[in-house]
């Protein structure tokens, strides 16, 4: 009958065991799955580098005109920058 009684108690502690064990990997994964999401949303809501932006003196980008203004042309050379990086310009 001892043994039945020894029996039992291992079962109930390794019983207990593998579901704390579950419970600890679920909650790690979770937490480094958490970690790696939050680090991959800073990486894309800041950019490195020189960002991409247009500067207007005022609202209108393109005028009705056909003369190039200065937001015009800070267009036209931030492209031409950017297709050099790739050899597109050539």
């Amino acid at each position: 009958m001892e043994y039945y009684f020894l029996l039992f108690i291992f079962w109930i502690v390794s019983y207990v065991a593998g579901f704390a064990m579950g419970v600890s990997s679920i909650m790690l994964g979770a937490r480094i799955s958490r970690k790696i999401q939050h680090r991959s949303q800073q990486e894309v809501s800041s950019p490195r580098g020189e960002a991409f932006t247009i500067q207007t003196d005022d609202n209108t980008a393109f005028p009705e005109d056909d003369e190039p203004n200065k937001a015009e042309e800070h267009i036209l050379s931030k492209t031409a920058k950017f297709l050099d990086k790739f050899g597109g310009s050539k």
